[in-house]
């Protein structure tokens, strides 16, 4: 099976999703969302990832830009399957029981310190006091 990515039109997922199942039969949408004040959020925005075993043909992501929806696939989806394949999987990973990303993933990216990069200050550590 291969993965491809999609973007797809703002407020047209479902259009999307019917629109590429009438031209393919058994693919697969995995579109990560987490709740955000009660509301469904995408967590890729207007992205999502596809699987089916025809992605092996260009010529089938050829015809799939032009469905209703779509707004253009992402090239080199071959040569990235491995990358791909392996951010699946990690989010996945952080998915509840109903298929939400839980809250626990994004806290791993809160930080206390940071360095500075560039400038008279450069490798120097400091603590951020608030956000």
């Amino acid at each position: 099976m291969m993965w491809a990515i999609a973007k797809y039109k703002s407020h047209e997922f479902s259009n999307f999703c019917q629109s590429l199942s009438e031209t393919l039969t058994d693919i697969e949408i995995f579109r990560p969302v987490y709740l955000k004040d009660k509301l469904k959020t995408p967590l890729l925005g207007t992205y999502c990832f596809i699987q089916h075993p025809e992605f092996q043909d260009e010529n089938i992501i050829f015809q799939l830009k032009y469905k209703k929806g779509v707004n253009y696939f992402l090239k080199n989806h071959k040569i990235q399957q491995p990358d791909i394949v392996s951010f699946i999987h990690y989010l996945k990973q952080h998915q509840d029981d109903q298929g939400y990303i839980q809250p626990k993933f994004f806290y791993q990216y809160l930080f206390k310190q940071g360095t500075f990069l560039e400038g008279p200050f450069k490798s120097l550590i400091f603590n951020i006091l608030e956000e």
